[in-house]
């Protein structure tokens, strides 16, 4: 039992400690969580420019196939026209 104003001021102030002690830990486990929601969704939208650097790739790789084919085809042209 509480018999003096002393014990009951510190037996409020290890009460505070604690409770504050508690609260901080919850905030950090929120930040945590939110951290980690975030770097979910950062994982999830570097996923995505990876398809789409591939889908470029893809089509870069096309265009120079093509570029190529219209180069054969216009010195195909050229000697065409150089022996008619």
């Amino acid at each position: 039992m509480i018999t003096t104003f002393s014990d009951a001021l510190r037996e409020m102030d290890r009460n505070t400690e604690v409770y504050m002690v508690e609260q901080l830990a919850k905030e950090v486990q929120e930040k945590d969580h939110a951290l980690a929601e975030k770097d979910n969704v950062i994982a999830e939208r570097d996923n995505a420019l990876a398809e789409k650097d591939n889908v470029i790739a893809e089509r870069d790789n096309a265009l120079a196939e093509k570029d190529k084919l219209i180069r054969q085809l216009q010195k195909q042209l050229a000697e065409t026209r150089t022996t008619d």
